[in-house]
């Protein structure tokens, strides 16, 4: 997937200098895309935006899923039975609280809840399975969530490599409304813009 962002970036722009972005599980692609891009020679900065941890989204199966989706932006209330109700049943109750709390449509059908969870599950296999590289030196900016789910694993556990080196900035936001509600994203686009014009004098990529 990285190779395929890469890809994509290089047809836009052949050439740096390149500045990357990515949120929560997206951080991995920005930090993946920027070690091929200065591996080939290129300027590269990079915001990594309240950046999770792999282990934190491990599901060994269906029901794994659902309570890890119930933890998120929109907290369920699962039923304390939950774990001894059958699969179709967990789905069942599942969708029903979803539903009642907005979190998805309506109109969501149990067979479009199976595709839907099927798209899921495949994302964060892809996210838990991956073996991210070593940092490279460049330009970083570390933006936080204040707060971010207590549950997680700290940033740090897998994100040192790039934090020794980073600046760093904090929101007073989760990590759902820093990139989704406009008071928070404003804040957010506001330390990056401070950053981008702090760091535009960057030392040539030897590589």
């Amino acid at each position: 997937m990285i190779d395929e962002y890469v890809g994509c970036i290089r047809r836009q722009q052949p050439h740096g200098p390149y500045v990357l972005a990515g949120w929560s599980y997206g951080a991995f692609l920005a930090a993946g895309a920027a070690q091929r891009l200065y591996a080939k020679g290129e300027q590269v900065r990079m915001v990594l935006i309240d950046p999770v941890c792999r282990q934190d989204f491990c599901c060994e199966n269906r029901a794994a899923l659902l309570r890890l989706l119930a933890e998120g932006q929109t907290p369920l209330a699962l039923p304390e039975h939950f774990d001894q109700q059958t699969p179709d049943s967990q789905l069942a109750d599942f969708i029903s609280l979803a539903k009642t709390a907005g979190m998805v449509s309506q109109n969501l059908t149990l067979q479009a809840a199976e595709t839907w969870l099927d798209n899921i599950a495949h994302l964060l296999r892809l996210l838990t399975e991956h073996t991210p590289g070593e940092s490279v030196p460049v330009p970083c900016l570390m933006v936080y969530a204040a707060g971010r789910p207590a549950h997680w694993t700290p940033a740090e556990t897998e994100w040192q490599g790039w934090i020794n080196n980073a600046d760093d900035a904090v929101i007073e936001a989760s990590h759902w409304q820093i990139m989704m509600e406009a008071p928070h994203v404003q804040a957010c686009a506001q330390h990056i813009t401070r950053w981008l014009c702090a760091t535009s004098t960057q030392p040539e990529n030897t590589l």
